[in-house]
């Protein structure tokens, strides 16, 4: 764990120390955090269930921290109007807890220890993407080896995603289908409990996400209001804009950045739907289909699936993490993206976001009807 801790932080660091302080002063937005108080909350929450034991009460390298980061008790909007302390002391903060948690590490840890700081390694993996995607939302550019892996996956996807979209849909007959998470398996989010089966009536998927020249084939008759949203129309040709620079869309890559609306409204339009989440888990693990789907993924994929406890569900001690957004207007998606780290690649793992969000790194798949 020590080196994923590792990797994590490099990560964060290098996607705080190129911003400007023009760049960290960003209007408040419903999509995105102001980022200094993101990088601030990934620090505190560390520090609160790593080296706090998940009580406010224990103290905190930083004071005032848990007036200033928790997420639970600040809203949204609030986040903008605190007194933040400044980057240097943000970057501070995030190496002084980092330097705590690797020094536990030197020596052997019990079992809720170690469920802890996977926790929060994985929780600063998850602000790591949004780190990235938040930069596609304001225009900002990658680092520089962020940038370069960004190209190579998108290029390494582009071809296998070609390929695949040779063939016709996979079949699967109907089956009983285990899924969510067994005690004893390893480390598992609180929306994964618990393991039960799902019965699956026969159905037909494909094996490749829907391309750039599908949603153009859909728009050029459905209407091109429903566009994507880094996408422009400009003298006859499609544009995108991917960071900081607008391009030529290239008809075969995959579609990213597409809302579930539009996932939707696409389905309608080709007499198509959105797998469940189950069909797509089974997509994932079958022999039937390219070996290692998730490692190869390159953005989300939305499923029909309203995200919902599994039967048997109970919160973590981080209560927050899922229960809060069962709600009932969250969707799941399924599989990585481009920046998700190999560690956290798992056909079982089950993300969520509101059907109108379109800035996350998140495309589909379609079954037959």
């Amino acid at each position: 764990m020590a080196c994923w801790l590792s990797e994590s932080q490099e990560l964060t660091l290098s996607l705080l120390d190129d911003l400007s302080s023009e760049m960290l002063d960003i209007r408040q937005s419903e999509k995105v955090n102001l980022p200094l108080w993101e990088f601030g909350h990934v620090a505190w929450f560390s520090e609160l269930w790593i080296h706090r034991k998940g009580l406010s009460d224990n103290p905190s390298f930083l004071k005032g921290s848990d007036h200033f980061y928790n997420s639970s008790n600040i809203a949204h909007d609030t986040r903008w109007q605190l007194e933040l302390p400044n980057v240097t002391q943000t970057r501070s903060y995030l190496v002084g807890i980092f330097n705590q948690t690797q020094s536990l590490l030197v020596n052997s840890i019990d079992l809720q220890t170690a469920y802890f700081v996977q926790l929060a390694i994985f929780h600063q993996d998850m602000h790591n993407e949004a780190f990235a995607y938040t930069r596609q939302s304001l225009g900002y550019p990658l680092p520089e080896h962020l940038q370069k892996r960004f190209e190579e996956k998108k290029l390494e996807i582009e071809t296998l995603n070609t390929l695949l979209s040779s063939r016709g849909d996979i079949e699967f007959d109907a089956r009983s289908f285990q899924m969510g998470a067994q005690p004893g398996q390893g480390f598992f989010f609180d929306n994964e409990k618990w393991s039960h089966t799902v019965a699956l009536e026969p159905f037909a998927i494909s094996p490749s996400l829907v391309t750039n020249q599908e949603i153009i084939d859909f728009l050029s008759q459905a209407g091109a209001d429903l566009k994507p949203e880094y996408w422009e129309f400009r003298s006859g040709e499609w544009f995108e804009r991917r960071f900081t620079q607008w391009r030529k869309l290239s008809p075969q890559a995959i579609a990213v950045h597409l809302s579930y609306d539009l996932a939707q409204a696409y389905c309608a339009w080709k007499g198509r739907r959105l797998p469940t989440e189950a069909e797509w888990q089974c997509l994932g693990e079958s022999s039937a289909f390219h070996s290692g789907q998730v490692a190869h993924s390159f953005t989300w994929e939305w499923t029909s699936s309203v995200f919902s406890p599994f039967v048997g569900f109970s919160s973590d001690p981080y209560h927050d993490y899922s229960e809060p957004w069962m709600d009932g207007h969250h969707q799941v998606l399924r599989g990585a993206s481009w920046i998700t780290p190999d560690r956290m690649k798992r056909p079982g793992y089950r993300n969520f976001y509101q059907k109108h969000r379109s800035d996350i790194f998140c495309g589909f798949r379609t079954c037959a009807m």
